[in-house]
């Protein structure tokens, strides 16, 4: 089982920060348990330990870089949304009262 904790903010994130971050985070939530989860799919590599586990490691981080890079490029991005049409309704409210 993989557990991936994100912080969440309201601001833009470069790309490259956010590829580190997520790089980070996927570090801290690896377990042994999500390794030999990921192995299952590994089984037919290698007849040795070794290698299906650097497999289900491999598997397992590549899981967690994806995950964590989509919901917060998805979190960002609805932030982004939302506070632009908070700044339209506010705009265009400002320009209805100097108008009156």
């Amino acid at each position: 089982m993989t557990v991936i904790i994100i912080a969440l903010t309201t601001e833009m994130v470069p790309a490259d920060a956010m590829v580190a971050n997520g790089f980070a985070s996927m570090v801290a939530v690896q377990s042994v348990a999500a390794a030999v989860t990921a192995g299952v799919a590994c089984t037919g590599v290698s007849a040795t330990h070794t290698a299906a586990v650097a497999c289900a490691v491999s598997t397992a981080i590549s899981a967690a870089v994806s995950t964590t890079i989509s919901a917060t490029v998805s979190t960002t991005i609805s932030a982004t949304a939302v506070t632009t049409t908070v700044l339209s309704i506010s705009g265009t409210h400002d320009r209805q009262a100097i108008r009156q």
